[in-house]
């Protein structure tokens, strides 16, 4: 058998692969690819794998991508689709699915780490099989990557990484480890560095806390002042005042029925809403909680108060809730998959989920897609979800507030 330096096997360096252990981490490995990579093969996706396709060929021909519009996050995710063009070009793998197995092959690997990290807790292998089943065969993110072909699973693994990491809070290298999966996270998207108060709250004394967070913050402000100098006005207007679309979600719905400058003022007002609503709850829960309550309780601020939201943010709470919120985890799986079964199905005519068979959209496509009755429709279907994450954000407080454990 293979040693190492210090003489030791592989497999007793990582106790964790040996026998049956190693055997129900291989068997989640195959299952969570094989649920994505067959229907990322068989089906195109939705217009953001197009826009994917346009990164790719962008860097290809030396232009800036962020010219293109399509990018709204710092830069992981476009320098990844570098690899994305070459790798397609080598292996002659179709474009839409070459863009999908990176986003594809992190849901893999988050699996792999909540099975890991239910195994370290668990006295059997088995227990941590069938607990970590619940991502890899999971309808969100078998959706988010394999048909709507988002990389959302990349923020998602680093931030659940740096969760993991975290809660080790007597080892400094751990803390170390866990600045900088935060700050890979925000590399990739936004959205991790907003849970930043959630780490903080358990470092001792501040000058560990100011260490922490230049750590996490500092390669993505670094990333987008080099971007900006380079070219200032993608950066400022595709990124960083970059806000998504408002009032088909939450507090916003009704500018969807006002005119189009008091909808605007809506949407800012909620957005201020959403700030002041992290800082309460941070402030509230500085103190009380596991890391893993307060990061999902973050998430889940952000659903209830953001103006803007798409199908592809669900995945973001999916592995926090698995470590912090087992029981609501579960019912927000039913509730989460029967909201996006019911716009892919109920929306064909906007060709873009239901025509993910053919790449390019129909003149119906263009006459409907985001018109008022799709907008309603929209607000329809996602206002029982919305409702709930009232109810799972206001249950979780009072749970952190009340002392319940994870």
């Amino acid at each position: 058998m293979e040693q190492d330096g210090s003489g030791r096997s592989f497999l007793e360096r990582f106790p964790m692969l040996r026998g049956e252990g190693g055997r129900c981490a291989l068997a989640l490995l195959a299952l969570s690819l094989t649920v994505r990579l067959v229907p990322a093969y068989l089906v195109y996706g939705s217009f953001d794998v197009g826009a994917w396709e346009l990164v790719a060929r962008e860097w290809q021909l030396g232009h800036n991508p962020y010219q293109t519009g399509k990018l709204n996050w710092p830069p992981l995710w476009p320098l990844l689709l570098i690899y994305v063009g070459r790798m397609q070009t080598i292996y002659g793998l179709p474009s839409y699915f070459a863009v999908k197995l990176i986003p594809i092959c992190a849901d893999a690997a988050l699996t792999l780490a909540l099975y890991f990290w239910f195994l370290s807790r668990e006295s059997a292998a088995v227990g941590a099989f069938k607990r970590a089943l619940w991502y890899a065969l999971n309808p969100i993110p078998i959706a988010t990557c394999a048909l709507q072909g988002q990389f959302e699973s990349l923020p998602a693994l680093f931030t659940t990484l740096a969760v993991m990491a975290g809660s080790q809070t007597a080892s400094r290298k751990a803390q170390v480890r866990s600045a900088l999966w935060l700050a890979l996270g925000g590399l990739a998207k936004f959205w991790p560095l907003f849970l930043l108060p959630a780490f903080l709250r358990q470092l001792r004394p501040a000058r560990r806390q100011l260490q922490y967070a230049l750590l996490a913050v500092a390669p993505t402000a670094l990333s987008l002042l080099l971007l900006y100098l380079d070219d200032p006005d993608p950066i400022l207007h595709n990124v960083i005042l970059y806000r998504g679309r408002h009032g088909m979600w939450g507090l916003t719905i009704p500018a969807s029925f006002l005119p189009q400058p008091t909808g605007e003022w809506l949407a800012q007002l909620v957005l201020v809403v959403l700030w002041a609503a992290w800082l309460v709850v941070y402030f509230l829960t500085w103190r009380r909680g596991s890391l893993a309550q307060v990061a999902c309780l973050g998430v889940l601020t952000f659903y209830v108060f953001t103006p803007g939201f798409g199908l592809q943010y669900l995945e973001w709470v999916v592995p926090l809730a698995l470590l912090a919120d087992w029981a609501r985890f579960r019912l927000f799986t039913v509730l989460a998959t029967l909201n996006i079964a019911t716009v892919y199905l109920f929306s064909p005519f906007n060709g873009e989920y239901f025509d993910f068979l053919r790449r390019t959209h129909t003149p119906l496509f263009w006459a409907t897609n985001m018109n008022p009755h799709h907008v309603h429709m929209l607000i329809l279907i996602g206002l029982p979800l919305w409702l709930f994450f009232i109810w799972w954000w206001a249950s979780l407080l009072r749970d952190i507030m009340a002392g319940c454990a994870a």
